[in-house]
């Protein structure tokens, strides 16, 4: 576009297809093991001696350890470890054109706006920018919002004049949870041993879970890590409990 002054690239970023790499993941972890089982929601936390008995739609589970990363709704599984932790709601939209022929590979953002713009290797446009939704969590779903994410496709359209007729042939609201201080909880609970957490990634968990598991495989499996995860801990957003007064 004429109206663009000037750019910075960065060429030792990159980008990754989410669906794809969560499939390599969940392939690599059962083969090494590791049974997932969907479709069981947590309805309570109760300690057992040294170990945890986790109350599901499925039954009880009894184990050592318990690491809560249930994304936005991991406030009340905190809750049921007797961790009060704030926790507020993101719903990202995203949109998704009809294929074209491939004529850009870096993920474009514009200063000022909302924009991430980027082209998938079957040709489609996937295009968002932090544009937010109606999350419910009650409901387990988000609800798109047409007249915002026209925001998103209209600076699109000023960045791309070449797209402005292309077709838009689906669209998509995530559930995410965020942060006062948009920075990740990590670490073991500061009132139920045992008990680590990993959420509130607030819009960059793709990029982070990767070091963020390996963190927390060697808190479950050797109760510390030489990974900086200190100033993550949840305390930092908790409330200081309240003073006793003296009679």
């Amino acid at each position: 576009s004429p109206h663009c002054l000037g750019a910075s690239i960065a060429r030792r970023d990159g980008a990754a297809d989410p669906h794809r790499a969560l499939r390599a993941f969940r392939a690599s972890a059962e083969q090494a093991g590791v049974t997932i089982i969907e479709h069981c929601g947590v309805t309570g936390l109760e300690r057992q001696g040294q170990d945890w008995r986790v109350l599901t739609e499925a039954g009880p589970w009894i184990a050592p350890c318990v690491i809560n990363a249930a994304g936005a709704w991991s406030a009340r599984i905190a809750a049921m470890a007797g961790d009060d932790i704030p926790l507020a709601t993101k719903s990202s939209m995203m949109m998704v054109s009809e294929r074209l022929r491939p004529f850009i590979k870096p993920v474009v953002a514009i200063m000022g706006r909302s924009l991430s713009f980027k082209q998938s290797d079957q040709g489609t446009l996937v295009i968002g920018g932090g544009l937010q939704g109606i999350p419910d969590l009650d409901r387990e779903t988000s609800t798109a919002r047409m007249r915002v994410l026209a925001k998103g496709a209209h600076a699109a359209t000023d960045l791309f004049p070449s797209v402005r007729n292309i077709r838009i042939v689906r669209v998509w609201a995530g559930l995410e949870a965020k942060t006062d201080d948009m920075l990740p909880v990590i670490g073991p609970s500061p009132n139920a041993p045992g008990v680590l957490h990993a959420f509130g990634f607030s819009g960059h968990g793709f990029e982070l879970v990767p070091v963020v598991g390996a963190a927390l495989a060697d808190l479950a499996l050797r109760g510390h890590t030489v990974r900086a995860i200190g100033n993550l801990r949840a305390e930092r957003l908790m409330s200081p409990p309240a003073k006793e007064q003296s009679s």
